[in-house]
């Protein structure tokens, strides 16, 4: 558990998070580096229009902010990022409203979920059949056991997702097996999580993901005979399952016996990892190097 906790601290850690004083904005919002931020924390009390207007340049611009003035910011096509630890109830609609206007997003990242919100913001949506058309790409990692059923909403509400990134959320077999049912992924990092032989199953039934990180979840070998059946994987990050004892010696004691040379021998097309933190999970983009 702590190698776990370990591990998505420094997944946080490393990510390209900018933060800056008021006084700093000014002169930030101009910057020509601004247009490669991929996560931007904004002060409530420096939204102003002529910054804006250098923020809307931003393609990978991610919001951390869930406030009143939100929903007169227009990025379509951008990564939506939120910070909604400080989110309450009273916030649902403008947290529904906020969605509905990004209906022509392709990608979304939420970080520090208020669950509670962010269910009855999806539910609301799911009630009025409203739909994500153009969303391809959600990152939900390091939101700690998200609920199956924000997961189920997921689901319906994104039906052409090609991309899922869920690594540490504590996820189960009951998550396994709604993400089962996105069944057009082409790229799934779980890593990090709980999802043990039964989640295995479910997600060896994704017929189209090509790209395929399961480190550290507690699969066996039961498991990873679910998964050495998926021919279609051009690369698997597998380490640190109960399934490859020479990875995790503390887990020997209730290991199995099917580690990387079984994989690789039913999976011979297949670029197989053991080390994450060597070989980090590439993107779609990069599968012409595997």
């Amino acid at each position: 558990m702590v190698r776990k906790l370990a591990f998505c601290v420094a997944i946080f850690l490393s990510s390209n998070l900018f933060a800056a004083a008021a006084t700093e904005w000014d002169t930030l919002s101009s910057s020509a580096s601004l247009v490669q931020t991929s996560f931007l924390d904004i002060p409530d009390e420096v939204i102003q229009a002529h910054i804006l207007r250098h923020l809307r340049a931003a393609e990978r611009l991610a919001l951390s902010f869930v406030n009143k003035r939100m929903n007169s910011l227009v990025f379509p096509k951008t990564t939506v990022f939120f910070n909604m630890r400080t989110v309450q109830e009273k916030d649902v609609a403008h947290v529904e409203t906020f969605f509905r206007n990004r209906q022509d997003a392709q990608k979304l990242k939420i970080r520090e979920m208020n669950f509670s919100v962010l269910e009855r913001a999806l539910t609301n949506l799911q009630t009025s059949n409203f739909i994500f058309e153009k969303m391809t790409e959600l990152d939900i990692s390091l939101n700690s056991q998200i609920p199956v059923s924000i997961l189920y909403l997921f689901t319906h509400l994104m039906p052409n997702l090609t991309i899922l990134k869920a690594a540490c959320c504590t996820l189960q077999e009951g998550e396994a097996a709604s993400i089962s049912r996105m069944e057009k992924l082409l790229y799934l990092d779980i890593g990090n999580n709980y999802i043990k032989d039964t989640g295995a199953k479910f997600i060896s039934r994704l017929k189209a993901v090509v790209v395929l990180n399961v480190f550290d979840n507690f699969i066996g070998d039961e498991g990873m005979t679910s998964i050495s059946g998926m021919s279609q994987l051009k690369f698997l990050s597998m380490g640190c399952n109960k399934a490859d004892m020479a990875v995790d010696s503390e887990d020997e004691e209730d290991g199995g016996k099917l580690g990387i040379d079984f994989m690789k021998k039913n999976l011979p097309q297949t670029y197989i990892t053991v080390n994450i933190g060597m070989h980090r999970v590439p993107d779609l983009s990069q599968l012409m190097n595997f």
